[in-house]
């Protein structure tokens, strides 16, 4: 994502403008995508195709349905969208409405896409201009089109089997111990939410960034518990406090930008 303290220039982003007609609002704000003219502030001929054939798509597949939900984004998708839009909500407002992006998801989707090439899904960013129904204030907030994979609680669900569960999981202490090497670690212990895998390669990508750290003093403990506790018993080997040191940032050099394809 953007970073927050970056000014954004109301005239030279996209203007989503919701009608005061449907009932979910997030509903009519991702589909208004289709009726979205491109910003100045999308940088390359890629990004701005991008946006295009999501129009194209968008048209001929109508509203998107919601899919999932954070406690800080909503993601909507629909069957025939390789790609999933996601929009940071406030998760205590009665309205499901796009809000600006707070400053702790800013700080991690930053992380995510400039250290964490190959372990992120490929995310694009957009900013967007919201019209709040209620107050009629003009809000900046950010899309994000983000690679659409299984998430692995979806899958482990679907296929219950401890064989495939293992694997998952391996693949799961690798990309932790790439995380780490980087010097960034997942404060969210809920991996099998917070992950998913790609259908083309059968890779393992995480694909909520939401609670990303590059503050090692910040791992022992998650909202006040230990941190090792809150993994099954086959994954505490792993979070010990003495394996996280060894390792967090002995690789910095293997961080790069995670693009969207």
């Amino acid at each position: 994502m953007k970073s927050p303290d970056r000014v954004i220039e109301l005239d030279r982003v996209p203007r989503i403008v919701l009608t005061p007609e449907p009932v979910d609002a997030a509903s009519q704000l991702l589909y208004s995508i289709t009726r979205l003219s491109l910003g100045t502030t999308l940088p390359t001929e890629a990004e701005c195709g991008l946006i295009q054939l999501m129009q194209k798509i968008l048209r001929r597949s109508g509203p998107l349905q919601e899919i999932g939900r954070g406690g800080d984004m909503a993601a909507y998708s629909n069957p025939g969208l390789p790609l999933v839009a996601k929009f940071p909500h406030d998760d205590y407002h009665i309205d499901t409405e796009p809000i600006p992006v707070p400053f702790h998801l800013a700080k991690s989707y930053t992380l995510a896409k400039e250290k964490l090439g190959g372990i992120f899904a490929p995310s694009l960013d957009v900013p967007a201009v919201f019209v709040r129904r209620r107050e009629g204030m003009i809000s900046p907030t950010v899309i994000v089109f983000q690679k659409r994979v299984v998430i692995v609680s979806d899958l482990l669900a679907q296929t219950p089997s401890e064989v495939l569960k293992r694997a998952i999981k391996q693949q799961f202490i690798g990309i932790t111990y790439q995380m780490w090497e980087r010097g960034i670690f997942d404060s969210d212990p809920n991996w099998e939410e917070n992950y998913g895998i790609d259908t083309h390669n059968g890779s393992l990508l995480l694909i909520d960034a939401g609670d990303l750290s590059d503050d090692p003093e910040e791992f022992p403990e998650y909202e006040g518990l230990s941190r090792i506790r809150l993994y099954d018993r086959d994954l505490r080997d792993t979070f010990r406090l003495e394996n996280f040191r060894s390792r967090f940032g002995t690789n910095p050099q293997a961080a790069t930008y995670s693009p969207m394809a």
